[in-house]
């Protein structure tokens, strides 16, 4: 907010973050304690860019390793990712488990 400096803003954030708050519920008290030192218009700007750089750290997060819905993938993925040679075998076996079905009982 244009009278208020980021780092008041992230302070608040993270006390009402701390208090239990939801993230919408934190913005409305940010916004509210600091109503009149910036247009509403700036300040929707703003947290709308807050909300995206969260998101996309959170995506970014999801996306470091695979989804353990599909095996296939996620055993080929983890193959593909190996840096070091004794975590091939467990990939391997990821990989056989995927696609050899279970032996009918």
């Amino acid at each position: 907010m244009a009278g208020l400096p980021e780092g008041v803003e992230r302070e608040w954030y993270k006390k009402y973050r701390a208090q239990g708050r939801e993230p919408q519920m934190a913005e409305r008290l940010i916004y509210k304690r600091a109503q009149g030192s910036e247009a509403p218009a700036s300040a929707t700007v703003r947290m709308a860019e807050h909300r995206y750089e969260e998101d996309l750290a959170r995506l970014t997060a999801a996306l470091a390793s695979p989804v353990p819905s599909e095996p296939i993938s996620a055993a080929l993925t983890m193959l593909y990712r190996v840096d070091d040679p004794a975590e091939v075998r467990p990939g391997l076996v990821a990989l056989r488990k995927a696609l050899v079905p279970p032996p009918a009982s």
